[in-house]
């Protein structure tokens, strides 16, 4: 072979060398991009996963800050109702004791047997007292 024609062939295959380099290399930095990309898109996927979840969570906060203020209404509603109903039973309670005092200062004295008359005296002046009348009349 000539020289010409081997300097060429070397020239040739130092190319192809270095195309096959390049080509190495530029496959190399094409697939670090590539994965570079890859765990980009993952961590934003990640990222918008969290903050889903993140909203999720702050709903369900929310929805249960609600429940929580309708049970404390409720519960409200509930003692109000119990105060009224006791209030309700007091007042039923001082009308019958009302009705029970009425009837014993009504009572005819004169018309009742002695031994009771002393009875009615002494309820009639507790009544008289609690009543803020001081002492009863022997009437």
């Amino acid at each position: 072979m000539t020289m010409g024609l081997q300097q060429g062939r070397r020239a040739e295959t130092v190319q192809r060398r270095v195309d096959q380099k390049g080509n190495f290399e530029g496959s190399s930095s094409s697939t670090a991009v590539e994965v570079l990309q890859q765990m980009t898109s993952n961590r934003e996927s990640r990222m918008l996963k969290q903050d889903e979840q993140i909203s999720e969570i702050l709903s369900k906060k929310d929805e249960k800050i609600k429940i929580q203020k309708e049970i404390l209404e409720i519960q409200k509603k509930e003692l109000e109702l119990r105060q009224k109903d006791q209030e309700t039973k007091r007042m039923e309670s001082e009308a019958q004791l009302l009705n029970a005092e009425a009837g014993i200062m009504c009572v005819d004295l004169d018309k009742v047997a002695p031994y009771i008359r002393n009875y009615y005296i002494g309820m009639q002046k507790q009544i008289m007292e609690r009543r803020g009348f001081g002492q009863g009349s022997d009437n």
